[in-house]
């Protein structure tokens, strides 16, 4: 099967590549595209394009003797990509394949049987608010639903409510304070603080956000949730359930009887752990924009 080189793969395409590939209406001379370049991020721009002119079982015809269909190409894409821990297109490409992590529902559990609730989306909606176990089907159809047209976006929901039952797990001091985990204002949180350090306009910081690794991205959001913490115990009249988490009491969902597991040892942070001594005013500038409207 065709893929760009190892070579060429870390090499970015432009805007203006871009702009032109979104006008591209002609499958034929894409797919031509796509047997000529050696790069990587350009491979992935042309496979979503394709997708979005002629759907996953189209024939590129790019490999004869074997299936060459867009479905077949961006697997095969994926499964390179993330030998090769390109992350962002890992995630660019699982959103086009509809990939869901079969933990996704477990992970759920683990948070609400800690008497927590989940908030998808960015906008707050009650419909949005996971307060029991689901399937995975369920859980999807919210995220679908309220998370936005980018489906890179509902790849990245997917992969925090993960992390996040493996920190509540570990690290269960980090929500002692939370009643209802808004992930997709923890992400928002996220992008802030890359647009803040580099200098970056909104964007950018979300398609920074998108290279992160797994190990990386969960350490990012043990920051998130340990800023909430601080703002929450050194910021008087804060209040860290609404302003941050949107915590929103169900009826009886206090006194629901799940039955709660046992947690293992937290896992070692290292220099992650978070000093609020340590946090910039430009930092806390930040974090209070984003969420102070809440």
């Amino acid at each position: 099967m065709l893929l760009p080189s190892r070579d060429q793969q870390d090499r970015g395409t432009s805007l203006e590549d871009r702009l032109q590939l979104e006008l591209a209406n002609d499958a034929a001379s894409l797919c031509e595209q796509l047997k000529q370049t050696q790069n990587m991020d350009a491979y992935i721009d042309i496979l979503a394009r394709l997708w979005t002119l002629e759907g996953g079982s189209y024939d590129t015809g790019l490999d004869i003797g074997s299936d060459a269909s867009l479905r077949s190409l961006t697997e095969n894409l994926y499964v390179t990509a993330g030998r090769t821990k390109r992350w962002a297109i890992v995630r660019r490409a699982a959103a086009l394949l509809g990939k869901s992590d079969e933990t996704l529902g477990d992970a759920v559990v683990e948070i609400v049987i800690r008497q927590k609730q989940l908030a998808v989306g960015r906008a707050y909606s009650l419909d949005a608010v996971i307060s029991e176990p689901m399937s995975n089907t369920d859980l999807l159809d919210k995220i679908r639903t309220y998370c936005g047209d980018d489906a890179r976006e509902h790849i990245l929901h997917q992969e925090l409510v993960i992390y996040l039952a493996m920190l509540i797990k570990a690290e269960p001091a980090l929500f002692e304070d939370m009643l209802t985990l808004r992930i997709g204002h923890m992400l928002q949180l996220i992008v802030a603080q890359q647009a803040r350090i580099h200098h970056w306009p909104q964007h950018t910081a979300f398609e920074y956000v998108l290279t992160l690794s797994p190990h990386t991205l969960t350490m990012e959001l043990r920051e998130v949730l340990a800023v909430i913490g601080v703002w929450s115990t050194t910021s008087p009249g804060w209040r860290p359930c609404t302003a941050c988490s949107a915590a929103v009491r169900s009826p009886g969902f206090a006194s629901r009887p799940w039955i709660i597991l046992p947690s293992p040892a937290p896992i070692q942070t290292g220099t992650n752990g978070v000093n609020p001594m340590a946090w910039s005013v430009a930092y806390r500038k930040t974090f209070s924009a984003v969420c102070g409207a809440f």
